[in-house]
This record gives structure tokens, C-alpha cells and sequence, in this order.
């Protein structure tokens, strides 16, 4: 039992909605029923196919449990059973993928406000606290700094997960120091590797 992708996310944004599960049954004849159960790490089962005769070579999952609700985001595995007229009952288990329909949860904190980048050995700098929470890895990340006029002063960005601290001297990317007592904008934001967007 094979896992098509590293996980999915069912929120119906046309991006790895589903995900497949592979079957290859080496004596797919004499068989009087079969069950796939996919389950939750931490909460058990939550969506259970079944039938009988031979056992399909696939099955998509949409992320809807046996409720017909969206399932809970997490670790996921799935476990195919077969049972044989003959007696047989074997089984064996997919490696495990997530499920994460929504977007990663993000948290900037700023400090210290305001900060002075005049070189007096004092604010100096700008400490700026990432915090990313997500089931699946994250692929790229930016922060932008926006000036007073919402225009983009100066841009950090990466790929995979960003760094816990930032620190930023006021510059933009040309060297340009920021205004005096104005507000800039700080604007994070991560992509997972489902195609998830905060």
C-alpha cells in the first residue's frame, strides 16, 4: 500500500485536493472482502473503505471522513485488510502522510517600538520574531517592510522555513534609512508545501 503524495489539503482551492492511496494484492483472486482504514495519529480511524471480490489498484480520498465532514488536520496512515476465502487474512500499512486544509498559523512580533537606527548604541535595531505553526513544512517565506506610502522599502525572503529572529538596521535594499517618526508596515507571509497560503 502505497502513498501517492507526502499529503494533501482538502479546502477546494483546486491545489492537492486528494490524495491517492495504491494497492498492489499479490493473489487478487479468492477474495471474499477487503477494508482500507485511514487513520489519525493521535485520533484513530476516520474513513474506511470496503468491499469485496478483488481489492482496487486505487483509492482517491477527498479528505472527508466517515461522518462526511472534512477530517482533522494532522499525520495520517492507511490500513488495507484483506480477508480470503481460504482463511487468509493479510495486511499491511501505508507510510504516513498529512492532511492540512487550512493555512499555516503565523505570528510576527516587533521590538523594540519605536526603534531608532541613528547609531546612538541605543534601538538600534529592530528584533523581528517569526513564528510559523503548521502540519506540513513550509516551502518559501517573505517579509516585506512597507514605507509610510505602503511601497515596498526593503524585502527579506527564503526558502523553507524562516529563521525564529530577524534583525533589521532601517535600511531599505538601496541602503536608504528609514523616515523619522513614521510607521512602516510589516507584512509575513508563508506558503506550506500543500500550496497553503497565510
Amino acid at each position: 500500500l502505497t502513498v501517492g503524495a507526502d499529503g494533501f489539503s482538502p479546502n477546494g482551492d483546486g491545489v492537492a485536493d486528494t490524495i491517492t492511496l495504491n494497492a498492489r494484492v499479490g493473489l487478487n483472486e479468492g477474495i471474499q472482502s477487503w477494508k482500507l482504514e485511514i487513520n489519525h495519529e493521535g485520533l484513530g480511524l476516520r474513513r474506511t473503505f470496503e468491499g469485496r471480490g478483488p481489492v482496487p489498484t486505487q483509492f482517491v480520498w477527498d479528505g472527508v471522513n466517515d461522518l462526511r465532514n472534512r477530517t482533522e488536520d494532522g499525520k495520517y496512515s492507511a490500513q488495507l485488510s484483506v480477508s480470503y476465502l481460504k482463511g487468509n487474512r493479510p495486511e499491511t500499512r501505508s507510510s504516513t502522510f498529512l492532511v492540512q486544509a487550512g493555512p499555516p498559523l503565523l505570528s510576527v512580533d516587533l521590538a523594540p517600538q519605536p526603534f531608532s537606527p541613528d547609531n546612538d548604541g541605543t534601538a538600534d535595531e529592530l528584533l523581528i520574531n517569526l513564528g510559523v505553526k503548521s502540519v506540513s513544512p513550509v516551502s518559501d517565506w517573505s517579509l516585506e517592510i512597507l514605507d509610510p506610502e505602503a511601497h515596498r522599502f526593503i524585502l527579506f525572503s527564503g526558502k523553507g522555513a524562516p529563521s525564529a529572529q530577524l534583525k533589521w538596521d532601517g535600511r531599505s535594499g538601496s541602503g536608504e534609512l528609514v523616515q523619522s517618526a513614521s510607521d512602516y508596515t510589516a507584512v509575513f507571509t508563508a506558503k506550506d508545501t500543500l500550496g497553503n497560503t497565510a
